[in-house]
């Protein structure tokens, strides 16, 4: 449970490139969790509505508050679960979606693509009804579970990671990457053991993502867990936050504004290519 004291501010920018944001942020101080996630389509032309992310969500907070209920000892524990649940729902639907397609694809074997959109129209959700859309089951999740005890006194955190997503601590007046992103650029760097914004790797590298929720038959969340002390800032966001030129000085502006002015940095900042950009800041 997060105390009344702690400050917690969420904002989204929208892109322009969609009808609907592939953002998604989360709080809720009972269960002390939070989370920031995005939607991520496949490769071939059109928009493709998170179909599966919300559904995956929704298992994910389910999971974390029926763990927290049956007094799962571990923090880290309750998150793996819950994301281990979203993923579950998430390759069902996908796995749902794939048999459709098939049929579709057997009836038309020379339009592939509008194959996939008809198949999208027979597994779309009521929300997604009327939107120009494809479907697609993956995603990122940066999800935070936060404890506090005595109002002051600090609090401790287990976050787990999927995606693209980042979370940043700043402590002292350091900042630091609580836990990276799963993109390409970033596996480079560490392989070469290198600071994750070391210009030797290449520039294209950082939109490859390596792993995503509901991608794949076996996957599994990084887990870090941490001590927060008083005064401490910690910031949960997604790749339209820092995954742009001015990335960095972007985080570090969010983890020391205002109140006030946090909304407004990100709407002055908005992330190239018509991307959502979401940030959850947390201060103990």
């Amino acid at each position: 449970m997060m105390q009344e004291q702690v400050s917690i501010i969420a904002h989204t920018v929208k892109g322009n490139w969609a009808p609907e944001g592939d953002d998604r942020w989360f709080v809720d101080r009972a269960l002390g969790l939070l989370y920031v996630a995005n939607g991520t389509g496949p490769a071939y032309g059109g928009y493709h509505a998170p179909f599966g992310l919300d559904p995956g969500l929704d298992a994910l907070r389910e999971a974390f508050s029926a763990a927290a209920g049956a007094a799962v000892p571990s923090a880290e524990d309750r998150l793996r679960g819950a994301v281990v649940a979203a993923q579950a729902v998430m390759r069902r639907l996908e796995a749902a979606y794939q048999e459709v397609l098939a049929t579709e694809l057997a009836r038309s074997p020379g339009d592939p693509l509008g194959a996939a959109g008809r198949a999208a129209e027979l597994v779309r959700p009521s929300r997604w009804l009327g939107t120009d859309s494809f479907c697609h089951f993956a995603g990122s999740v940066t999800a935070c579970s936060l404890e506090c005890g005595v109002p002051g006194g600090g609090g401790v955190l287990a976050v787990a990671q999927v995606g693209d997503g980042r979370a940043y601590l700043l402590h002292d007046g350091a900042m630091r990457v609580l836990v990276a992103d799963h993109t390409l650029r970033t596996r480079l760097a560490r392989d070469a053991g290198v600071a994750l914004d070391d210009p030797s790797i290449p520039e294209q590298h950082r939109h490859v993502v390596t792993r995503l929720l509901g991608l794949g038959d076996a996957m599994e969340p990084d887990l870090v867990q941490a001590s927060l002390a008083p005064g401490d800032t910690l910031l949960l966001c997604s790749a339209g936050v820092w995954n742009q030129a001015n990335g960095d000085g972007l985080v570090r502006r969010l983890l020391q504004a205002t109140p006030d002015a946090f909304g407004r940095l990100l709407d002055k900042c908005p992330p190239p290519g018509g991307r959502d950009a979401t940030a959850v800041r947390v201060t103990v």
